[in-house]
């Protein structure tokens, strides 16, 4: 059964369908990106900034007052977000779009 459903299969017919050429780029783009297709020219590093960067930095350190500190901070942040923001929008389109 598994072969004759294997002969049916459009890909067979209707190569676009299939992994075809698109996987075969998307393994060399994945085998590029882990430096093995071919050599990446130039020596630029980017390095993140910000509250994700620090909580990752005292991660990585294993510093947990730092990591407590920044996802406090974080928390905070998303909270205050809410508040300001997020319900005065809220209540602005409940009161323009109201089905009442």
């Amino acid at each position: 059964m598994a072969h004759a459903l294997a002969r049916a299969h459009p890909a067979r017919y209707l190569p676009g369908l299939g992994h075809g050429r698109a996987h075969r780029r998307g393994r060399r783009l994945e085998r590029e990106h882990r430096g093995g297709g071919r050599d990446l020219e130039g020596d630029t590093t980017l390095k993140a900034t910000g509250l994700g960067a620090y909580i990752t930095a005292a991660t990585t350190a294993g510093d947990r007052p730092r990591i407590v500190l920044g996802v406090a901070v974080m928390s905070a942040y998303v909270v205050a977000l809410n508040r300001l923001v997020w319900r005065r929008l809220e209540r602005l389109a409940a009161a323009r779009y109201s089905l009442a």
